[in-house]
């Protein structure tokens, strides 16, 4: 090997790049010629898909890491619980449930069933910053409609929300 810089490219049937090694720039290629980015996947015809697949018990990861842990950053999809978890510094932060709800620092549902769930000793900031006199807004709407943006008047004596304090 005279450590020459040489492409290579494998053909598919219908895709002159199935697979490309730009040799000069070591980058790879799935469905182009010119890859952006170390590996890069492209699909004009439509959208373009990665498959992580593993067997019914376990899950997939995607993992991110440096030269000191190859797990520091993770997108974890655990098959046995159904459940998405997004990891940062070595640590679950976030995790979508088998139902769809968004947990931020837990790992289960409360009894209460939220949607999205956010527990720990850190509060919750809304934050608004621009130059005007306008504060943030948390809005709480009702309609009795089931479509969302599908508006339906209230009726006299609906809740139209509530906040909650819970002592445990």
């Amino acid at each position: 090997d005279p450590s020459n810089d040489v492409d290579f490219r494998v053909e598919s049937n219908g895709n002159a790049n199935m697979l490309f090694v730009d040799g000069g720039n070591d980058r790879v290629g799935i469905g182009t010629s010119s890859p952006d980015e170390l590996l890069h996947v492209a699909n004009t015809g439509g959208g373009a898909s990665i498959l992580i697949e593993t067997n019914a018990s376990s899950g997939g990861n995607l993992l991110f890491g440096d030269n000191s842990s190859n797990t520091v950053g993770r997108v974890q999809y655990d098959h046995s619980g159904n459940s998405m978890r997004l990891h940062t510094n070595g640590s679950e932060r976030l995790r979508i449930d088998s139902s769809g709800r968004l947990l931020v620092g837990a790992t289960s549902s409360s009894s209460v069933g939220a949607v999205i769930q956010a527990v720990g000793d850190n509060p919750i900031q809304v934050h608004r910053g621009d130059a005007s006199a306008n504060g943030p807004i948390i809005n709480l709407t009702k309609s009795r409609n089931t479509a969302y943006g599908s508006n339906t008047i209230v009726q006299d004596g609906d809740t139209l929300g509530n906040i909650r304090f819970r002592g445990d």
